[in-house]
């Protein structure tokens, strides 16, 4: 009798009723409760310890199961399958909102003046590799560089410089001008124009002259570098 007792307290705790679907089955032996088939639980439920869900298990989230939370063996993998979901963490805390933290080493933290923290203090894209230093940026170069934007948006990426293998910094504005800062020179390409609009380079036949080219009213690029005394300066359309 007190067998029967026992195993009816379990079954309302653990199925919080006495409904569950047909075909489940029941099974205790000591503390270790086995429950197959599909069993429905109302009320809350209050887990006072660790819980597991083997490789591959889901916990569906959602009342058609939308969003599926698992450990695939490999990676933690959180899955949402309708159209617009979004992921969003609302914490109570004003500071150090968000951390994303790899076994105390490395990680990510969002903090409550929406700054963004790295640890280390360097963030790649793409796939980009730094070799030294910290509180820096690092791109690859891009795969496509792009032609064009949309309203109220520049662009920037990596690409090598023209006529080096060096990558550099590039910047696309609204007006789709194209801003080159690679190798040693910044060059400015005015959209739709005859060419670069702005260069500070290095010179071709002689490396040791740094000039500024600009264009006259005629289009021409005028190149501006000091003479060799350095009391004055040279204006030419040829490049030095």
């Amino acid at each position: 009798m007190r067998r029967l007792s026992v195993l009816a307290i379990v079954l309302a705790l653990v199925l919080g009723g006495w409904g569950s679907s047909s075909g489940a089955s029941f099974e205790l032996f000591g503390s270790e409760v086995t429950l197959s088939g599909s069993q429905t639980i109302t009320g809350e439920k209050t887990f006072a310890a660790d819980q597991t869900l083997n490789d591959n298990v889901s916990l569906k989230l959602g009342t058609d199961g939308d969003c599926t939370f698992k450990f695939d063996g490999t990676d933690l993998v959180l899955t949402c399958t309708t159209s617009g979901s979004t992921i969003i963490f609302d914490l109570a805390n004003t500071s150090d909102n968000l951390i994303f933290d790899n076994l105390g080493a490395t990680g990510v933290k969002i903090t409550s003046p929406r700054a963004l923290e790295l640890s280390p203090e360097n963030l790649v894209f793409f796939g980009g590799t730094l070799s030294s230093g910290v509180g820096q940026v690092g791109f690859t170069n891009a795969a496509t560089p792009p032609t064009s934007v949309s309203a109220n948006t520049f662009s920037m990426w990596s690409e090598d410089a023209s006529g080096a293998a060096s990558a550099g910094m590039h910047i696309m504005d609204e007006g789709e001008s194209i801003t080159k800062i690679a190798h040693g020179s910044i060059v400015s390409e005015l959209d739709g124009g005859p060419g670069p609009g702005v260069e500070i380079k290095r010179g071709a036949t002689d490396s040791d002259i740094t000039y500024i080219a600009l264009r006259n009213a005629d289009g021409t690029l005028v190149y501006i570098y000091p003479n060799p005394t350095g009391l004055g300066v040279h204006a030419s359309t040829i490049k030095p």
